[in-house]
């Protein structure tokens, strides 16, 4: 969920890398595993990550628990 916090936050990945300890693998992955399940998309207009009504939901769960 950091990740996905960091992304709705809107911090870019390299920012997400650096408070990652520059694992730039544990990033790209994570964000690939948000993609594929559909819970962030990329904004085309200012090339910002952002959580789509799934990713919205999920956090909603995860943070009820």
């Amino acid at each position: 969920m950091y990740i996905l916090d960091c992304l709705r936050d809107g911090l870019m990945e390299d920012q997400i890398i650096a408070k990652c300890d520059g694992d730039s693998q544990l990033v790209e992955i994570w964000i690939d595993f948000l993609t594929e399940n559909r819970w962030i998309s990329k904004d085309s207009a200012n090339k910002r990550w952002v959580l789509t009504d799934k990713g919205k939901q999920q956090m909603i769960s995860y943070y009820q628990t």
